[in-house]
């Protein structure tokens, strides 16, 4: 069997992978096929080759008396704390197949609201891809040749087509090393908000954006609920499920205020109190006071499902307004770009047919 280095931060399964196994594990597991057959039957169906791979060795250890939340230990990078503990619990409670359907329900929300995501950035991020391609392309082609007649002329440029032919004949130059300039920065800037102590204020700056502030909180928030909702669920108690709800968040801003809730359950506090208190501004309110009213009625589970899925579709009526709400602010940056060209390009052809006379 081909050998894995587990600790490879870069061995991943894709998300849809993912969710496809968990998916049909659970229908499977539902139907009586034992494990090891679920496992044969995946690893034949399956087209990816890393999930093959892993799954050839959770098989292995399984047939070898390992329990399968141990096996999948071994693969964090496929497996996260969240996805572990849950089968884990379901393994110990005898309701694998129940856990497994909670899973493929979390996940198949999670792949929806990724994909939704994608579609609401798609338009904004080939528009302003575009105005970069056709500025560079116009820079580098069309600009030196106008700038070569503009420069017969025996007149004195205006201020914008003096600042346009700089930047065109620094391109002419420069092109090559300004194009791998640009994709250095972007690797670069990448790794930068990545680092330890950069991170906690990325993610605050995300979190204050007009329009994608509040897009990314409600993202946050329903991940947050739904996967605390669903441990708890699986009977697994308030402290561990938070401890792995902050593992497993991506936002730092909203890491600290998970190990902070976390730190007032165990000392004993409610948690809708903590919430309420004022200590979590970010937190949307009324999601505080459900689960305040979800916690005193005895049914916080429940209630921090319910709250995930609302902002769920939250995320989604934001992701689909989106474009329409951007569109305004794109076309004012592509007009100031065509009228600048404008400006430049035809400010010297006026002031000479004014000149001649």
């Amino acid at each position: 069997m081909k050998s894995i280095d587990r600790s490879n931060f870069f061995y991943k399964v894709s998300f849809l992978d993912l969710t496809n196994f968990t998916k049909h594990m659970s229908i499977m597991l539902k139907a009586g096929i034992n494990l090891s057959e679920i496992l044969d039957t995946l690893i034949a169906q399956t087209k990816s080759q890393k999930l093959k791979e892993t799954l050839k060795h959770i098989l292995t250890d399984t047939n070898n008396g390992a329990t399968i939340s141990s096996a999948m230990e071994k693969f964090p990078s496929v497996f996260d704390q969240f996805y572990v503990n849950i089968i884990k619990i379901g393994e110990e409670s005898g309701k694998l197949d129940e856990n497994l359907e909670y899973l493929s329900g979390k996940l198949l929300k999670e792949l929806s609201l990724r994909k939704k995501i994608k579609e609401a950035m798609f338009y904004p991020t080939m528009v302003v891809t575009a105005t970069i391609v056709l500025g560079l392309g116009l820079s580098i082609f069309v600009l030196p040749k106008m700038g070569d007649l503009f420069r017969s002329f025996d007149m004195a440029l205006p201020l914008p087509t003096r600042i346009l032919l700089w930047f065109s004949d620094f391109m002419k130059k420069y092109n090559i090393y300004v194009v791998i300039g640009l994709v250095v920065f972007v690797i670069l800037f990448r790794i930068f908000i990545r680092l330890k102590m950069i991170r906690p204020y990325w993610s605050q700056f995300l979190l204050k954006i007009p329009i994608l502030g509040q897009f990314f909180i409600n993202v946050e928030t329903a991940s947050f609920c739904r996967n605390l909702g669903v441990m708890l669920s699986s009977s697994l108690p308030i402290s561990r499920a938070l401890d792995i709800a902050e593992k497993t968040t991506e936002n730092d801003v909203f890491k600290k205020y998970i190990v902070a809730i976390q730190k007032s359950v165990s000392e004993g506090k409610l948690l809708g109190e903590q919430l309420l208190g004022g200590s979590f501004p970010i937190l949307p309110t009324m999601a505080s006071r459900m689960i305040s009213v979800g916690e005193r009625s005895g049914k916080l589970n429940e209630m921090l499902v319910y709250i995930g899925d609302y902002y769920e579709s939250e995320t989604d009526s934001l992701a689909k307004n989106f474009s329409t709400i951007i569109e305004p602010v794109l076309l004012l940056f592509i007009g100031l770009i065509v009228g600048v060209l404008a400006l430049a390009i035809i400010g010297p052809i006026y002031q000479l047919t004014g000149s001649i006379k």
